[in-house]
């Protein structure tokens, strides 16, 4: 793991919940974070990249902070970029992390990026982890139906078809469990993708 920070100078390689399990040791955490040290000592030009994977790995250990931070100062420092509000929107939204603040980044995301399909997606979890089923609906419908996300054959449509579900099933229409079920047929791992944000249908 530490060898892979060394070796592609800057990602551990490690998926979220697999890095939750190692950042929950002390020492686990000590050893990932003296990497990105030495990774940004080492490699001057890479402690920018180096500092905001320490942020996500101490996300992984509770402690979001820095994290977001990271990413509102990005869509604070750079307004012409518009795509950035969706890293705000997806790092709270995927991990349920400060959900509360997260629509105006969800929202400008949407509106920023001409309603671009993924970022519909990350708007409706969120919307999902505040009790907002029916704009979640919306949007998850919305998504499923993006011409360039269907061509694309997008990973995201499985995200989209699952919120969906959820979203159908908490407003009482029980045909939302056939769209849960094709999700978790197309990848089994949605479940717990949407889990990490403590949504559940």
């Amino acid at each position: 793991m530490t060898a892979n920070i060394r070796r592609e100078k800057g990602l551990c390689g490690l998926p979220w919940r697999a890095l939750k399990r190692v950042v929950a040791e002390p020492a686990g955490r000590q050893q990932i974070d003296a990497a990105y040290d030495a990774l940004a000592s080492e490699h001057p030009e890479r402690s920018g990249s180096a500092a905001t994977q320490k942020a996500y790995v101490a996300a992984a250990a509770g402690h979001p902070e820095a994290m977001l931070s990271i990413a509102d100062a990005n869509v604070r420092d750079h307004p012409e970029d518009k795509s950035l509000a969706n890293m705000s929107c997806f790092a709270r939204g995927r991990y349920g992390f400060d959900v509360d603040n997260a629509m105006p980044y969800c929202n400008a995301a949407v509106d920023g990026t001409g309603r671009q399909g993924w970022t519909l997606v990350n708007r409706g979890r969120v919307e999902l982890a505040l009790g907002l089923y029916k704009e979640a609906l919306a949007d998850f419908n919305e998504a499923l139906g993006n011409r360039e996300m269907r061509e694309m054959q997008h990973k995201m449509l499985v995200d989209a078809a699952y919120g969906r579900g959820i979203a159908r099933l908490k407003l009482g229409d029980a045909g939302g469990a056939a769209d849960t079920r094709a999700a978790i047929a197309a990848r089994s791992s949605v479940v717990l993708d949407f889990e990490d944000a403590g949504i559940r249908p």
